[in-house]
């Protein structure tokens, strides 16, 4: 009787009814799909590096002129680098993670094999580099001084590298269990290289595509002046210290070679933060949009029953004479609210499929999982439910002698 007496209401009350069951089903369609894209934006922004980020800082000189010597130079650079205070280790390196640079190579299981078993980024620098980024060594062992390999100053080109070390994930990828250690491969030439080590986690310069295939990267034991490589020095520091060992690293560098600028000169925190800036941008974006709606839909509920009270006085006094309790009248407006939200919460189920299926053709995003529905739906529930409350109350609170007086 009571539910029977509820669906008359909603139906005496059409139009209103509809615009709260429309107002929840598009909030609940663009909800639903919002916060899958913000938590597919949030997992990219945290993804690990591996490195030691908190530790270490970058430079990139440009000189200024023909260097008679880049070689001389660069071991005059490190030396001065490494008497810093603050510093724990040097390297010269290609590029760094997320350092919006890569150097996508193929990599072949056989020398004869036509196409790639997997597509990953070479990182090339000294026998120091693994301290140096602070990467987690999971299996087989660091470069040594034998493994690195000069890179000539008349060759266009790096030379290969005999001995590499690889991340898990490309190891998993490449072998059956990431059994990989002692195994061969070819990167981009036929000149093999055996992996002699694992870290555990090594992103690429990009972290673009398939989130599965952002960790492949291999490490290339490679000597050469940073100018060959279009590289940086990657100094590790004590994390406290960080802007003061920038300061002195430039200042030194300046000292061996006076005509240089510097490209880029930032902590990895940094490198970090203005490769997801655009992304962090977006996710601030979404997060208004997200409020606003939740907010337009929560008010034209609240406002919506708080103008069914003022329409009821009369008949809200009768049932409270005829015995209704005050939660009785709370129950009634509860129950209203929870019917019209449970229509548009199902219809904005339906929506939020469909506008991820176009999502998906137009715009390459990955598919919405199916358990964000139920829970973009439960979420409008609720909050639905906690905007009608304060009209609710007041209506509990009419008293049956307002049933002679109202109009």
């Amino acid at each position: 009787m009571f539910l029977k007496q509820t669906l008359s209401t909603i139906l005496r009350h059409r139009a209103a009814s509809l615009i709260i069951v429309l107002d929840i089903a598009i909030t609940c369609a663009i909800l639903c799909n919002t916060i899958f894209y913000l938590k597919t934006q949030l997992q990219l922004i945290t993804i690990p590096s591996g490195l030691a980020e908190s530790e270490i800082v970058r430079l990139t000189p440009q000189n200024i002129g023909k260097v008679a010597d880049p070689d001389a130079l660069a071991r005059a650079d490190l030396a001065r680098l490494r008497e810093i205070p603050g510093v724990k280790s040097v390297s010269t390196a290609n590029f760094v993670p997320l350092g919006q640079v890569d150097n996508a190579v193929g990599i072949r299981l056989r020398p004869d094999q036509r196409e790639a078993s997997a597509q990953a980024t070479a990182y090339i620098g000294d026998a120091r580099l693994l301290d140096t980024f602070g990467l987690t060594l999971v299996a087989g062992r660091g470069f040594g001084e034998s493994d690195v390999v000069q890179w000539p100053a008349d060759a266009a080109q790096p030379p290969p590298a005999p001995s590499v070390i690889i991340s898990r994930k490309l190891a998993e990828r490449l072998f059956e269990g990431g059994d990989a250690l002692g195994k061969t491969l070819y990167v981009q030439d036929e000149n093999p290289a055996r992996v002699i080590g694992l870290v555990a986690h090594l992103k690429r310069g990009y972290a673009l595509g398939p989130s599965d295939e952002l960790d492949d990267a291999v490490i290339l034991p490679i000597n050469a002046a940073y100018s060959r490589m279009y590289g940086s020095y990657v100094l590790r520091t004590d994390p406290a210290r960080r802007g003061e060992v920038l300061d002195a690293a430039a200042a030194a560098l300046r000292q061996e070679y006076r005509e240089r600028v510097f490209s880029n000169m930032d902590t990895y925190e940094d490198v970090r933060a203005n490769y997801f800036e655009k992304d962090q941008a977006m996710i601030l974006l979404l997060l208004s949009i997200c409020g606003a709606l939740l907010l337009i839909a929560l008010s034209g509920i609240a406002g919506i029953a708080s103008f069914w009270v003022r329409q009821r006085v009369r008949q809200i006094g009768i049932r409270r004479a005829l015995g209704a309790t005050r939660g009785q009248i709370l129950w009634q407006f509860q129950l209203e609210n929870l019917l019209l939200s449970g229509a548009g919460v199902l219809l904005g189920m339906l929506a939020a499929y469909g506008v991820s299926d176009l999502l998906v053709r137009f715009n390459e995003l990955p598919k919405l999982p199916a358990f964000y529905l139920p829970l973009g739906g439960l979420l409008l529930l609720v909050l639905g439910q906690m905007a009608v409350l304060v009209p609710a109350l007041r209506a509990a609170r009419v008293p049956p002698a307002l049933a002679a007086r109202a109009l």
